[in-house]
């Protein structure tokens, strides 16, 4: 570290737009927790920032030491915020806070609250508010004010004022970085004004966003310039509940007192109970004279907004003047708590709600049309035991007995008005009327009689034969009983036992008919149930089922004292059904009947059952055969052979199978030769028989050849008889084997081959007949295979016999060729192939150039291919060619320059006439054709060129040689040597004198 930083120097953190704000917002504590550092050379100072950050923190008072920031800077800096709220975008120039929910909290700005005070100081130019004030903050923290900036150890600065937090964690995790004091001496009005006390840190930033703390801290007020409104300070407030409140309300910063104490009764107040018992229901109608509504029906709903309100109420629940008026604005929504506690530290109450009047101002209605308006008709006296004198009309009677004089109970509607309050605004009173709800207190109770408890001795003693007249006649005996009870029981059973008892019941019928008869009872059988549920395995039962009829109840009422209105009530009731078990029962039906049998043995007969049926097979044809056929007589004697009861259609686990096969060889999963014999036994289970058949001499033959699908061979000519023939076999017996049928290869011949011959098969198609061999064996009859054999392709057989050596221009055509026939008849004689068979293949030499190489000269240079090419004929075992590359080398250019090469002393140029470029080169060609003709090269298939040259530039033929040095270039193209050019320097001299 360098000498200019001290140990005990604090060093601040980059803000990083507060996204980390645990790690980033507290730098300047005495508690920490190190979490990191990060290096950054600033200058020639080589200053080290580290950032740090605590787990929690609290000062008891933030502003012991601080500096007072001065009324020149502080009036600077409010002057910059808290502007004009008429436009609504100013409202971000106000510091936001939170208003205490609970004493313990004070009113507060947090960290992201206080982000307009760390901009309006870092982008500001305080500093020039008042350079003397500054000038006394920087004394004594080795910082020299430098303009609008200062130089700290030799490095220049930004200096700001960054706000301190007062406590963290703080309100549930939240912090606390200002200081809140609300002004409500005009809350009756809904006017406030605040302002905020703020502990702020003198740091040097290096302008990338690293502080260095100067230990200095300033005591800073922001305070607002004028009074706001209580909806414009509900804007700025941060809790949950205000914005939730200002969100769903549309609360805008012009809302007034009046429109706020709707948007609360709206919010927070209900009028219908919260408890779901519908003791209170609002927006329904209630009328007066001429059916004429006191509230029309709002579309929209109601709320404790609305000034007129209907409320029907439950007499039964609601009994007090006190539960109705004011008190029906007690129900409060979802938040009302947490608002109320808002507005306590507003100094603001909540809307208050009064009745109006004395007694609450509850008024009767006189329903003597008197007036042409329901309204002004309120104005009786309404006496407290009124609101619950309602008794409800008669279940059973319906809504039409509802008001009847003889169970003394009518509505009672009434009014009043509810007057609500709310800071200094002036509300009409809210007018509420009251109707009783109508509902079922009483009941005759006529469905609710147990009907069944007169008639249940009769059903507990139907017997399986009763018939159905006999049970009509026991119930319609009970009738004079079942009145006599009913009676009794209605008039015991009344909800209101001051009801007259003697003039209300005119008579009771019980019927099914109308008249005084009970009619109608049937009986059926009830599905055969398998005797052996019921320990007889042998036998079917078949219980009774008696249905018993439905019966009417009519009880008619008289509804006036002078007997000349009635009423029915009628209800009605169906006795219970019973089943009586079958007592006695009935046989099975015998299996083994001659019906069932012949027909089974006839379906058999017509199978065919071979050496090549599985056994699967076998039974699955035997449990279906037997299965239908049961079917069958089920369908022809739908109630068994003589008639005895309803039968079930079968299935198979009604039976037993029990399969004996015969003696003899095996058969793997398939059938043996011989007679098989099944077994069927019926199970207990099955509904319709009972007993066992036997079905014997069940035949199974040997399979034909024929029944086997062989596939068709294909061979190759490299193939021997031998292999044919074992081929055969094991196809055979894989076909066989793949069918099921243990075959082996004693149970069969194959005629014309003999498994020893090593002789190669020839090309084309050939049927092979094999034959069963009889005895003990599973098959019979023959059969012929089909054979295809395919000729061989030569590369694949002879291909890599073909070898050759590396051959030179100094070979010939026909030495390629005599040496890839001898190893062409090697590779025959190593096939146990006949070596004349090289007679039907064409051997092709072709030379570099393409065409065909004539064998008798001498090789050329390049890339020759060797073809050997087989013949079409019928008995050439091959088809198709080999192809051979052989690289001859050519004659390198190197040689040739040695070869031709021309001394000096070869050329005279004193002779006469004067030797030319000409004489030149004609030595150079006279040395190129001498050496071809030593090496018996054919000149026509090289061409070259001989340039000369001197001092740089190209001669003609023709010009006459001189003295000096000479450049000869030489280039080849053609068969034998390396294309290219060869080059010489050769220097002539004039001869001496």
């Amino acid at each position: 570290m360098s000498d200019n930083f001290k140990d005990n120097e604090q060093v601040l953190s980059p803000s990083m737009k507060h996204k980390t704000r645990r790690i980033n917002k507290k730098t300047n504590l005495r508690i920490f927790a190190v979490i990191g550092s990060v290096a950054i050379a600033l200058g020639a100072a080589g200053m080290i920032y580290a950032f740090v950050a605590p787990s929690s923190y609290n000062e008891t008072d933030p502003w012991r030491d601080a500096i007072p920031l001065g009324d020149k800077i502080t009036n600077y800096i409010n002057g910059l915020l808290s502007k004009d709220l008429a436009q609504p975008e100013n409202i971000n120039t106000y510091v936001h806070f939170t208003l205490s929910e609970k004493p313990t909290i004070d009113n507060y700005a947090n960290n992201k609250d206080t982000d307009l005070i760390r901009n309006v100081f870092q982008t500001s130019d305080w500093i020039g508010a008042d350079l003397t004030k500054v000038e006394a903050l920087l004394a004594g923290t080795g910082a020299k004010l430098s303009g609008t900036n200062i130089i700290y150890k030799g490095s220049q600065m930004k200096l700001t004022l960054l706000p301190r937090v007062l406590s963290y964690p703080y309100n549930g995790g939240d912090d606390k970085y200002g200081l809140m004091y609300l002004d409500t001496s005009a809350a009756q009005q809904g006017m406030f004004s605040y302002k905020m006390r703020f502990a702020l840190q003198l740091v040097a930033s290096d302008g990338a966003n690293n502080y260095i703390d100067l230990k200095k801290r300033v005591d800073y007020w922001y305070e607002i310039p004028h009074q706001i409104t209580i909806a414009q300070l509900l804007n700025l407030a941060n809790n949950s509940e205000i914005q939730k409140f200002i969100q769903d309300t549309n609360l805008d910063l012009n809302t007034t007192n009046e429109q706020l104490l709707s948007k609360l009764l709206k919010q927070y107040y209900r009028l219908n109970n919260d408890d779901g018992d519908q003791s209170i229901i609002v927006n329904q109608e209630i009328t007066g004279i001429n059916d004429k509504p006191f509230v029309p029906i709002k579309a929209a709903g109601v709320s404790a907004d609305d000034f007129a309100v209907n409320v029907l109420y439950d007499s039964r629940k609601i009994n007090s003047f006190d539960q109705l008026g004011a008190s029906l604005f007690n129900n409060h929504q979802a938040g009302y708590d947490t608002i109320a506690k808002i507005f306590n530290t507003l100094n603001v109450q909540m809307p208050i709600f009064s009745n109006v009047g004395g007694n609450g101002g509850f008024t009767s209605y006189d329903k003597t049309p008197v007036k042409p308006n329901p309204q002004d008709n309120f104005g009786l006296p309404m006496g407290a035991e009124q609101v619950n004198s309602y008794q409800g009309y008669i279940k059973d009677l319906g809504i039409a007995s509802d008001n009847m004089q003889i169970w003394n109970s009518e509505h009672q509607i009434f009014h009043n008005q509810v007057q609500i309050n709310f800071l200094d605004t002036k509300r009409i009173p809210t007018n509420l009327y009251y109707n009783q709800q109508t509902y079922t207190n009483r009941a005759l109770n006529l469905d609710s009689y147990q009907y069944l408890n007169d008639f249940q001795t009769v059903v507990d003693n139907i017997q399986y034969d009763d018939t159905n007249a006999e049970l009509d006649l026991r119930l319609t005996q009970l009738i004079p009983t079942v009145k006599n009870n009913l009676t009794r029981y209605l008039w015991n059973n009344l909800n209101d036992p001051n009801a007259p008892r003697d003039v209300n019941l005119k008579e009771l019928t019980i019927s099914t008919n109308g008249t005084s008869e009970i009619r109608g009872t049937t009986n059926s059988l009830n599905p055969p149930v398998n005797g052996q549920e019921r320990g007889n395995a042998n036998k079917v039962y078949q219980d009774r089922a008696f249905t018993l009829p439905k019966v009417n109840v009519k009880a008619t009422f008289w509804l006036n004292d002078a007997k000349t209105q009635t009423k029915d009530i009628q209800t009605a009731f169906t006795l219970p059904s019973k089943v009586v078990p079958d007592p006695r029962g009935v046989d099975k039906n015998d299996l083994n009947t001659q019906w069932i049998v012949n027909k089974v043995r006839d379906k058999i007969s017509r199978e065919r059952f071979s050496t090549l049926t599985s056994q699967y097979t076998f039974e699955n044809k035997i449990k279906s055969t037997f299965l239908n056929t049961t079917v069958e007589w089920a369908r022809a004697f739908p109630h068994g052979t003589n008639g005895e009861y309803p039968v079930n259609l079968p299935i198979l686990n009604d039976f037993n199978f029990d399969i004996t096969p015969p003696n003899g060889r095996n058969n793997g999963n398939n059938l043996k030769v011989g007679a098989y014999s099944v077994k069927v036994q019926a199970l207990g289970s099955s509904l319709n028989f009972q007993g066992a058949t036997t079905f014997t001499n069940i035949q199974v033959v040997k399979a034909n050849f024929t029944e086997l699908s062989l596939p068709t061979l294909s061979m190759s000519t490299m193939d021997t008889n031998a292999d044919l023939y074992k081929r055969i076999q094991e196809s055979i017996i894989r076909t066989a084997r793949n069918s099921g049928l243990e075959l082996e290869t004693s149970d069969f011949t194959i005629l014309g081959l003999n498994p020893d011959d090593q002789n190669h098969l020839i090309p084309g198609h050939q049927p092979i007949r094999v034959a069963a061999s009889g005895g003990d064996n599973l098959i019979s009859g023959d059969t012929t295979i089909d054979v295809t054999v395919a000729k061989a392709n030569v590369e694949s057989y002879l291909g890599n016999q073909i070898n050759l050596r590396a051959y030179t221009m100094n070979d010939y055509g026909n030495d390629i060729i005599a040496q890839a026939q001898e190893q062409f008849r090697k590779g025959l004689s190593g096939l146990n192939l006949d070596q004349r068979i090289i007679n039907q293949f064409t051997f092709i030499l072709y030379e570099p150039n393409g065409r065909i190489a004539n064998l008798n000269e001498k090789l050329v240079g390049g890339l020759y291919t060797l073809t050997i090419v087989a013949d079409n004929s019928s008995n050439n075992p091959f088809y198709g060619s080999i192809q051979k590359e052989i690289n001859v080398p050519r004659e390198s250019l190197d040689k040739i320059r040695r070869a031709i090469m021309v001394n000096a002393n070869e050329i005279n140029l004193a002779t006469n006439p004067v030797p030319t470029v000409q004489t030149l080169q004609d030595k150079y060609q006279n040395k190129i054709i001498n050496y071809f003709n030593q090496n018996n090269w054919n000149l026509s298939r090289i061409s070259y060129n001989i340039q000369v040259k001197l001092n740089n530039n190209w001669l003609q033929p023709t010009t006459q040689l001189q003295a000096g040095n000479y450049y000869i270039r030489i280039n080849f193209t053609g068969d034998y040597i390396e294309n290219g050019f060869v080059e010489f320097n050769i220097t002539l001299q004039n001869p001496t004198q």
